[in-house]
C-alpha cells in the first residue's frame, strides 16, 4: 500500500510493558513498604526485668541493670528503643544512659547506675511503647549502720558446740575478773542487710 507523501505509518500495535517490568515494579513497592515497616516504630508485646550485676552492690559500685523485649512471636526482639529512669528521684544516683536499643539476639537492653550517697533503696524502670517493666527495689551495702546489726564480742569462740558463744577468758573461778588480764574484744557495723559498714566511728567506754 502506498503513503502519500508527509504522512506516517501509524504502528498497528502500541508497545506494552513487558510482564516482567511489571513484576519488577511490584518488587520494589512491597520492598519498599517492608523496609518502612522493620524500621519505624519498633515496640515489643512484652517487657521484663532481667537482672541486676553485681546482684549486691556496694556504694560506688558500677551496677548493670538489665531488661529484654519479647516480639508477639515470644522471641528476644532487637533494635526496640528502651528509655530508663528512677522511680523516684534520689541525691547521689546516677542512671547512664537513659536511653538504649535491645542487642540481636537476646533482645536485652542494659543500663548502670552508681550511688555515691547513703539511700535506703532504689527501683530502675524501663518504658518501650507502652510496656514497662520494674527492677526490684536495690539496696547498697555500706550504706547506713542498722542498730540491730551492731554486734560486740570479747575473747574467742569457746567451742564447736558452745554455737559461736564468745568465752571470756579473764575471770577466775569466782566469776570476778583478774586485774590485769587482757582480751580483745570487737565491734561489728552491719548496715539492714548485714553487710560491714566502712568508715563507721566507734567508741568504746
Amino acid at each position: 500500500m502506498k503513503i502519500p507523501a508527509g504522512r506516517k505509518e501509524a504502528p498497528l500495535h502500541a508497545p506494552k510493558e513487558s510482564s516482567l517490568m511489571r513484576f519488577g515494579s511490584v518488587v520494589c513497592t512491597l520492598s519498599a513498604g517492608v523496609l518502612a515497616c522493620a524500621c519505624g516504630g519498633v515496640s515489643p508485646s512484652s517487657l521484663e526485668f532481667v537482672d541486676i550485676s553485681p546482684a549486691q552492690p556496694r556504694l560506688g559500685d558500677i551496677t548493670t541493670i538489665r531488661f529484654r523485649a519479647v516480639d508477639s512471636r515470644g522471641q528476644p526482639m532487637a533494635g526496640a528503643p528502651v528509655d530508663f529512669k528512677l522511680q523516684t528521684d534520689v541525691p547521689g544516683v546516677t542512671l547512664d544512659p537513659k536511653s538504649a536499643p535491645t542487642n540481636k539476639g537476646d533482645g536485652i537492653a542494659s543500663t548502670q547506675m552508681v550511688a555515691t550517697s547513703r539511700v535506703a533503696s532504689v527501683v530502675v524502670l524501663a518504658h518501650s511503647g507502652d510496656k514497662q517493666a520494674s527492677s526490684p527495689p536495690i539496696t547498697f551495702a555500706g550504706s547506713i549502720p542498722n542498730a540491730k546489726q551492731l554486734t560486740f564480742q570479747c575473747g574467742s569462740i569457746a567451742a564447736i558446740a558452745s554455737g559461736g558463744v564468745h568465752a571470756i577468758g579473764a575471770f577466775d573461778e569466782t566469776r570476778y575478773l583478774i586485774a590485769g588480764d587482757q582480751v580483745d574484744c570487737y565491734a561489728h557495723i552491719g548496715d539492714r542487710n548485714g553487710d560491714g559498714v566502712p568508715g563507721a566511728l566507734v567508741s568504746f567506754m
